[in-house]
């Protein structure tokens, strides 16, 4: 097994843009989790213990307590794809352009649904809004699909090459 080939060392200014775009959103989702997981613990416990209103409330703030450790987890899976993602950007690896690919995929639509449903309900600012990030994602798209782009990622393997076969 041989480490991977590293990228041409002209990275496309996308590939920069978005890589430390992902790392910030991860770092910040990151963040939010560990807050929510301490929040959510530290709820969950208290209701237990019965220091929130003598008790009385214990299932309820044991269920949002535990409801917000969740929440919690799936956030931190969110920061760990997008931190790993966009460090595999800048590291010009062939399966962080597809994975940002489909993460442009996703939210694009998302953002057109949200468009089209804030345009639906007469919610012209978030409409407004919604059709700017639309814009973006766009852009990202159609930058992620040019040559140059392609061109850095073909530098890295998607999968590490075979050993070499021992010799007899």
């Amino acid at each position: 097994w041989t480490m991977q080939q590293p990228a041409p060392s002209s990275r496309p200014v996308w590939v920069t843009i978005l890589g430390i775009i992902f790392l910030v959103m991860g770092v910040m989702a990151a963040l939010g989790g560990l807050v929510l997981a301490a929040g959510g613990a530290a709820l969950g416990g208290a209701a237990l213990s019965g220091a929130v209103a003598g008790g009385l409330f214990a299932p309820l703030g044991a269920a949002v307590g535990g409801a917000l450790v969740v929440f919690a987890f799936f956030l931190l899976l969110f920061a760990a794809v997008h931190i790993i993602g966009g460090v595999g950007l800048l590291r010009g690896r062939r399966w962080a352009r597809i994975l940002a690919l489909v993460l442009l995929w996703i939210a694009g639509i998302s953002s057109l649904f949200g468009f089209l449903g804030s345009l639906g309900a007469g919610q012209f600012g978030p409409a407004l809004l919604n059709l700017i990030i639309l814009g973006v994602y766009a852009l990202f798209l159609w930058k992620f699909y040019t040559d140059p782009v392609r061109a850095y990622f073909k530098g890295s393997p998607a999968t590490p090459p075979a050993p070499p076969a021992a010799l007899a």
